[in-house]
């Protein structure tokens, strides 16, 4: 009767600490995720976000109990932000490989801190960012491209580069907040209506062709006449 009651106990206690995490076995641990001794079975796993928190914390498990717990660098998510740009028009097709569009700055945005464009050639881009995880510049699944990241609020325009020319692509304009310092702080808003646009890059010039058949490639061009 008395091991009935512990195992209530513990039954009882284990519930609030799997409220505030999702609990995964992580297979990247020592022993494959699971460790053996005489008289005990401890799982290693990790904490995955269920609220607004990115974890990399570290649960045991005995018996399909809670054993242990350490909790290791715990990044709070920032706050989404309010509401998406409400502006999003064309401003200059730079060259074959850049375009540059007309936003409202991120920091009429109630928690916004920046913004990231999505493009995708003849087709609405797919959303590749997740929260928790900053882009790289350039990053790309399943056709959509990530082909500018802008941390500048005050910033008025955002311009796309690393484009091919001739080509249709449509754009997504989506806001992010982050505390500046922590990536993986890191959140966007990508429900409610994300602004959208279409937009076809030019033929080369007859300069930029030189330069492509020479090997240089569309990025390089537009660096150098970002530079002049």
């Amino acid at each position: 009767m008395k091991f009935s009651r512990l195992i209530i106990f513990l039954l009882f206690i284990a519930p609030p600490l799997f409220s505030q995490y999702q609990i995964k076995k992580n297979t990247t641990s020592a022993g494959g995720g699971k460790q053996t001794n005489s008289s005990n079975t401890l799982y290693h796993v990790v904490g995955q976000p269920i609220g607004n928190k990115s974890s990399n914390s570290q649960y045991l498990l005995r018996e399909g109990y809670i054993f242990h717990y350490i909790q290791n660098d715990v990044v709070q998510l920032s706050d989404e932000p309010l509401s998406h740009s409400d502006t999003f028009t064309l401003d200059t097709i730079l060259d074959a490989g850049s375009i540059r569009f007309n936003i409202q700055p991120a920091n009429d945005i109630t928690n916004a801190a920046g913004y990231v464009l999505l493009a995708r050639p003849n087709a609405d881009p797919q959303i590749i960012i997740s929260d928790g995880n900053y882009p790289s510049l350039y990053t790309s699944s399943n056709g959509t491209k990530v082909v500018s990241i802008l941390t500048d609020e005050t910033a008025d325009k955002i311009t796309a580069t690393g484009l091919q020319p001739s080509m249709t692509y449509t754009f997504l304009l989506i806001p992010f907040n982050w505390n500046g310092s922590d990536n993986a702080s890191i959140n966007f808003k990508t429900d409610g209506t994300i602004p959208k646009l279409t937009q076809t890059t030019p033929i080369p010039t007859l300069s930029e062709w030189a330069l492509i058949l020479l090997g240089i490639t569309i990025p390089v061009i537009v660096y150098f006449k970002m530079k002049a």
